[in-house]
């Protein structure tokens, strides 16, 4: 009976090969048109000509009638009309978002034909492979996509990172509420966990794999596609993608030329104002997209006031049939001031603060003054050519680079060597309305007898030194990468070879912004322009072997370069043939670390270049899926990977000097994950389940030394375990209505208990700290996950939409450091789980042929529910000692878009 069985399952195999290798799909994926005496029905499936994936939501309608439909989950449609209503020779017009229109007459439909459209984008097929796009019933992973119609009506006045949230295991919040400082979590990995391409560019910070949301604030305006790929991901460069993977595709150049201009108003930003211009495709070959968008506003959380702008060029030139290039720049110059300190039970609850409560601004002689202000401007500019070599080989080279200026505020109070000053601990006093009183510092300043200040040269300075000023922590980078990627088709097998190369310099330092009335500020870092100064305090002099005094603009506290080079190359072999899909990823890259300090040392005694540290890694993933049906998807992926140790972990303090630790150590990440994917003209659905194992993570702890001092200690043989279900869901009984629904359950723990040795800045072993997390709850996002959208069409110019999502089991991050007492085994503190609704809708009228005007809207958390959407624990482990940050209530945006 088991060899019937297994010969039974092997025929059933080959027939299926069989009938999909031969093209035999069934008669209903053609078109159809059955012709009666009162009603003509017209049936037939849509879908993508390059993938060839169904396109669910195409509009059909018979030119010069009413008469039409909506696509359904499976790209099917049906309906019928009068004969006797019709024009003399019907045509129908199929348009979709981010497609060509198409205009077929009822006689070519009759015929049984596939109907497929062509994207609008000017080399889509090209721009998928780059960008390593992943496809429903080839790819073997667990993915989510999103187009740009989905991100834009979702996302309303919200970010970017929060219209990805319909996604299993996806998690995205504001933290403090300031414009782009959102922050994402995919299966309880934080976001230096999770590689974010743009394009099929890598853009996680080359320092530190962290990602932020403000350099990338407009992105939503020209945003294509989003694909939140789970687990080991679709790309074939090394990548830091222990979570997954964001696959973002920016607009490429469109085959159709149209305008657009949009205008929004909201209670988050007082008001968006873009554009987006697509020249259509020139009889020479020319295309071009050009887009802009404006922010403005107070921010919905007080003190958080934004500015931002949006630019984003694209443009495409075909030379001869055989090449192809694209020209490619984003960038979103901004400032916004954001909030970083969490409120407690006492600020809520007894000094009845708003629980919106911002203690990070105030007044400086009667104009609004932040603490903490973020300017930044990262253009990522990039030039791909395509070269069709043949019908088996092309090539596909991008070049880019990226160019980051900007930095954050924040504050600096007297250094605590000055032991004789009894003010050497000064602090910043709140107003009774909890704002920072900036006028008082500037008033101490002021009113303080001068300082008496003796040179190394003898000279004597009079001046009043700063207690505290305001300075810049400055981040200038210079990235510049390149990918080729040479694609080679034998039949049902691929392969794609390659290169990732990438060189980053960066200048890290900090520069004095306000004295607040003082004359100067006495800057003790600056080892190789200081000298040794004696001041007078109290009666007393107070020898400084090192001391420089420094005014506005000058650079204070440290001054260093990071470089970072990467060399990296991948091999990739994909095959499709009737039922398999199969896909195996080898890569590996060289990651060397320099480090240039320019204050701690003086040239003459220590060289300023630290030596090189190359650190290998390597990437190996692979997947099978098969195709049970041509609606179904059975997949098995697993990988294993390791990733090096960021450059703060492999320098003993990264902010202080060259000298290298040498207990660094490479991560190694296990994933394995299994799914379903399904999909007919009623319901679709993708379920799976994933098992990763973390091992060797570092962490970098602050451990207080005697005499003020503080160490930066490394723990290594940090393991974690991250296991869960997730599953998706959609249901469109009629093709108007169309349900949606996720869920995911996590268990996310850590496994083991570690110790390490503590070493003073002379790196002796003082002490020894053992952390007891075994068991310990992943804080920083909810662990169960449900949700639904309800979406309504009426017609196919006129939209509703509500959804509905809901968070529990859901812990407090925490700081390993605080986990140091073998009897404190309690979970952090968890979470009151909580439940948000949002409505959306959306109109278009025609006011003439070529020219269409759309309504839009939306209201997130339309319950005005009060919830916390961040938290960090506290010693006791629950609410009283907790920290924590808000979620925004009730906020809505209307827009509106003129398209021509």
């Amino acid at each position: 009976m088991i060899r019937l069985g297994i010969l039974a399952l092997v025929a059933g195999l080959w027939a299926q090969e069989e009938r999909l290798v031969r093209g035999l799909i069934s008669t209903e994926r053609l078109s159809t048109v059955s012709r009666q005496e009162t009603a003509i029905e017209v049936r037939g499936w849509i879908r993508d000509a390059e993938t060839k994936e169904p396109l669910a939501g195409a509009m059909i309608r018979l030119l010069g009638t009413d008469y039409g439909t909506l696509s359904q989950l499976d790209g099917r449609f049906a309906f019928s009309f009068n004969p006797k209503e019709a024009p003399q020779d019907p045509k129908l017009l199929i348009t979709y978002i981010g497609y060509e229109e198409k205009v077929l007459p009822l006689s070519e439909v009759e015929k049984g034909i596939n109907i497929e459209l062509k994207p609008s984008g000017v080399a889509m097929k090209e721009v998928l492979i780059v960008a390593s796009t992943a496809n429903t019933l080839l790819t073997p992973l667990n993915f989510t996509r999103m187009d740009s119609r989905q991100i834009i009506e979702m996302r309303g006045s919200q970010e970017v990172t929060e219209a990805m949230r319909f996604s299993p295991s996806v998690y995205a919040s504001r933290e403090g509420g300031g414009w782009g400082d959102s922050r994402i979590n995919l299966r309880g990995f934080s976001q230096e966990n999770i590689a974010v391409q743009i394009n099929g560019i890598p853009v996680n910070d080359m320092e530190n794999a962290r990602i932020y949301w403000s350099n990338w604030i407009g992105l939503t305006d020209v945003i294509d596609e989003v694909q939140v790929q789970k687990g080991v991901g679709n790309a074939r460069i090394v990548l830091p993608s222990i979570g997954g993977t964001l696959n973002l595709r920016t607009l490429p150049p469109q085959s159709e030329r149209r305008f657009i201009l949009t205008s929004e108003a909201s209670n988050v930003y007082s008001a968006r104002l873009g554009f987006a211009y697509h020249s259509g495709l020139s009889p020479k070959g020319w295309a071009v997209t050009l887009a802009g968008n404006r922010a403005v506003g107070p921010g919905y959380v007080p003190g958080t006031d934004l500015s931002s702008w949006t630019y984003y060029v694209a443009i495409s030139k075909n030379i001869g049939t055989r090449h192809r290039l694209m020209l490619q720049a984003f960038g979103a110059p901004q400032w916004h001031y954001h909030r970083f300190t969490y409120l407690t039970q006492r600020d809520v609850d007894t000094l009845k603060r708003s629980i919106f409560h911002n203690y990070d601004y105030g007044y400086l002689q009667g104009q609004k003054y932040s603490n903490l202000l973020n300017f930044y401007h990262k253009p990522l500019i990039s030039l791909s050519h395509f070269w069709n070599i043949s019908e088996r080989i092309q090539l596909l080279t991008s070049v880019y680079a990226s160019f980051g200026r900007g930095g954050g505020s924040g504050i600096l109070s007297r250094h605590p060597s000055w032991q004789n000053d009894p003010r050497r601990n000064y602090r910043l006093s709140y107003t009774p309305e909890g704002l920072i009183d900036w006028d008082r510092v500037r008033t101490d300043h002021l009113t303080k007898p001068r300082d008496t200040i003796i040179r190394a040269s003898g000279d004597t300075v009079f001046g009043r030194a700063a207690f505290l000023i305001h300075r810049n922590s400055i981040n200038y980078h210079d990235w510049y990468g390149a990918i080729s990627a040479l694609n080679l088709r034998f039949g049902a097998l691929e392969i794609n070879t390659g290169l990732d190369v990438r060189t980053y310099v960066a200048s890290h330092f900090r520069e004095l912004t306000n004295l607040f009335g003082a004359d100067f500020w006495i800057d003790t870092f600056d080892v190789r322009n200081g000298e040794p100064m004696r001041i007078l305090v109290n009666g007393r002099a107070v020898q400084l072997p090192n001391a420089r005094l420094t005014r506005l603009g000058d650079k204070v506290n440290y001054y260093y370069r990071s470089y970072v080079t990467w060399i990296g190359g991948f091999g990739e072999a994909r095959y499709d043939r009737g039922p398999i899909s199969a896909a195996v990823v080898l890569a590996a890259a060289n990651t060397t670390y320099r480090r240039e300090e320019l204050f701690r040392y003086r040239p003459e005694v220590q060289p300023l270049l630290s030596p090189n540290v190359n650190i290998f890694s390597f990437t190996t993933k692979a997947g099978i899926g098969l195709r049970i049906t041509d609606q179904s998807l059975v997949y098995l992926n697993g990988g294993y990977f390791t990733r090096p140790p960021f450059f703060n972990l492999v320098f003993i303090n990264d902010r202080a000097g060259n000298e290298i630790d040498r207990t660094y150590t490479v991560e190694k990440v296990f994933q394995v994950e299994g799914g379903v994917r399904w999909q007919s003209s009623l319901v679709a659905a993708q379920v799976g389940a994933y098992w990763i194992n973390w091992r060797d993570k570092a962490l970098m702890l602050s451990v207080p030394l005697p005499g003020g001092l503080v160490s930066q200690t490394r723990i290594t043989g940090l393991s974690a375990l991250h296991r869960g279900v997730e599953a998706e869901f959609g249901l469109q009984p009629l093709p108007w209505l169309r349900l949606s629904a996720i869920g995911s359950i996590g268990d996310w723990k850590w496994e083991d208990d570690v110790s390490g040795f503590v070493r003073d800045n002379n790196q002796q072993i003082v002490d020894t700290v053992t952390l007891y997390i075994k068991g310990l709850r992943v804080g920083s996002a909810p662990q169960t996950q449900i949700g639904g959208v309800l979406r309504i069409t009426p017609t196919p110019s006129l939209y509703f939409f509500v959804n509905y999502f809901y968070y529990d089991r859901f812990w407090a991050d925490y700081d390993p450091l605080g986990r140091q007492d073998p009897n404190d085994r309690a979970q952090p503190w968890r979470i009151p789980g909580y439940g948000l609704m949002d409505i959306g809708a959306g109109y278009e009228v025609s006011i003439s042929s070529e020219t269409r005007l759309r309504f839009f809207g939306n209201v997130h958390n339309l319950l005005n529910t009060r919830y916390i959407v961040t938290a960090l624990d506290g010693r006791t482990h629950d609410r009283s000692t907790a920290r924590f940050f808000y979620g925004f209530q009730r906020n809505w945006n209307v827009g509106l878009a003129l398209i021509w």
